[in-house]
């Protein structure tokens, strides 16, 4: 009573595809015990034994046996059931989700499921549904910026090339900086924590000034080079380029920046950082106007770089960098 007379065997497709189905955890649940229920047949297991392990009567066994034989599949998803016909039609949502492309008039920035609802006449959990079956969200969105370079292309891929198979007779570096970091600190001591009452700290806080962080990657090998500096000149703009770039002899270098102002000289847009890759300081430095240096602020800057360079080199890591206006991310570069 409880054994199954004939034996149950399944071709390795359609085994591949009820496991599948079985370690599925996005799919229905009782679509997952069916598929067990059919291996298990497979298996030669007893109606018995299957009962025991998934919970499933035996006249319900035969009844998904018999569908699979029937209609493979498609036998083990659930009929449709009777309840409340649908209300909209495909030609219906089809409309709703084309009008929703329009932008909403007068001053509103975009639709709202119960705004778009009044303007239809139907309910906001309707149009909340179709925006969440076609992967709409209105209320979000994502800036985008065009290069006006026609050669834009063709140098984008000039620099993806720099990265993703650099050259081997060639020591390719990204520069980039952070200016005007700010120290900031506390004019009174932090109350520390105590049970039932939160760390306190001062609102006022002392300025102790601006440092500009320079930072160089190495491509081959991953390695990053810090400098901090007093001011955010071309001077010392070339001064940092001339020490980052110092690398064996007879190899060709490749500098990756963005088109920022300092990094162009009054004299020659390209004479600083030909005059570093030569290792020839041809510019004269100008007097700071300024202090010479900030120790203050360059020894509560340096800390931080410290540690992000010891987490990065090495590692793998992402390079973002702003080149003629476009913002493109890079590939992982590993050590």
């Amino acid at each position: 009573m409880f054994r199954t007379k004939v034996p149950f065997h399944l071709p390795d497709s359609e085994r591949t595809r009820l496991e599948q189905l079985s370690r599925s955890t996005r799919g229905p649940v009782g679509l997952a015990r069916r598929a067990r229920v059919l291996l298990l047949l497979a298996e030669g297991l007893s109606l018995r034994r299957i009962r025991a392990q998934t919970g499933m009567s035996p006249r319900r066994i035969r009844a998904w046996k018999q569908n699979w034989q029937e209609k493979g599949l498609d036998g083990l998803l659930d009929a449709p059931r009777c309840g409340r016909p649908r209300k909209l039609t495909a030609a219906r949502e089809a409309s709703i989700l084309a009008a929703t492309e329009q932008s909403p008039p007068g001053a509103v920035t975009h639709w709202s499921t119960r705004r778009w609802a009044r303007r239809l006449g139907v309910s906001h959990v309707t149009v909340m549904r179709l925006w969440h079956k076609a992967g709409w969200q209105p209320q979000r969105l994502r800036g985008y910026r065009a290069s006006p370079d026609p050669q834009f292309e063709a140098k984008a891929k000039d620099l993806l090339g720099l990265y993703l198979d650099p050259p081997k007779n060639a020591a390719v570096f990204c520069i980039d900086e952070k200016t005007a970091i700010q120290a900031l600190d506390r004019r009174q001591p932090a109350l520390p924590l105590r049970p039932g009452q939160l760390e306190r700290r001062a609102v006022e806080h002392v300025r102790h000034g601006t440092v500009s962080l320079f930072a160089a990657l190495e491509v081959h090998s991953g390695k990053v080079l810090g400098r901090c500096a007093s001011r955010h000149t071309s001077a010392q703009f070339v001064e940092f380029l001339d020490q980052a770039v110092r690398v064996p002899r007879r190899k060709t270098i490749h500098v990756l920046l963005d088109n920022l102002a300092v990094h162009k000289t009054p004299r020659d847009a390209n004479a600083g950082i030909r005059a570093a890759l030569r290792r020839k300081r041809t510019l004269r430095r100008p007097r700071p106007n300024g202090p010479e240096a900030k120790p203050a602020l360059s020894a509560f800057v340096q800390p931080f770089f410290e540690r992000a360079r010891c987490a990065y080199n090495g590692a793998v890591f992402k390079v973002k960098k702003e080149i003629l206006g476009e913002t493109i991310l890079f590939p992982c570069c590993r050590r």
